[in-house]
């Protein structure tokens, strides 16, 4: 996660810069995943595409693993393909989705590239709410906004990303498209 991809230019909005903004993002995760446990509040990365938000999650992925937790990542259009299947092959037995509910930490990348239908909306909540009344952490990464999730999903799923997890604007330009 280099900082210097992040402009140094000031930003009214922001109080400073894009990259000391980013530099707390960072230091932020950095104190998340060392004092990872089962239990540590969720995450949620928000921003446009390219801006470190998967790999801010796998970094935090690999000091977790490391440190001896399960660690589970999906993108959220496997995760919902994957529901699917399972839902209408009722004689198909997937330890895979046992593990989403059962992992330390489960990271669900791309919240919103998948199809949202009202099954994927409730097996979604299913998940999630499952994992939260366990005590179970995770971290999801979004391109989209608030307002938008807001009325993509349901208001009880909204309610609990914003109830329960730390929500981590990303900010900058299109990293990729710098390099």
């Amino acid at each position: 996660f280099e900082l210097d991809r992040y402009p140094a230019e000031p930003e009214p909005e922001l109080g400073g810069t894009p990259r000391d903004y980013m530099g707390k993002v960072l230091a932020y995760c950095q104190r998340y995943a060392n004092s990872f446990t089962p239990e540590s509040r969720g995450l949620m990365f928000i921003g446009s595409a390219g801006l470190g938000k998967t790999h801010m999650a796998l970094a935090i992925a690999d000091t977790v693993l490391n440190r001896g937790f399960d660690v589970l990542y999906t993108s959220s259009a496997a995760l919902a393909a994957q529901l699917g299947r399972e839902h209408f092959d009722r004689a198909a037995e997937d330890p895979w989705l046992d593990a989403c509910k059962e992992a330390d930490l489960l990271i669900l990348d791309d919240l919103g590239t998948e199809m949202t239908t009202a099954f994927v909306q409730s097996a979604l909540y299913q998940l999630l709410n499952g994992r939260l009344l366990a005590g179970k952490s995770t971290i999801i990464s979004t391109n989209l906004d608030p307002d938008q999730i807001g009325r993509r999903y349901s208001a009880q799923i909204m309610s609990r990303l914003e109830g329960e997890f730390e929500l981590l604007p990303f900010i900058g330009q299109d990293i990729r498209l710098l390099k």
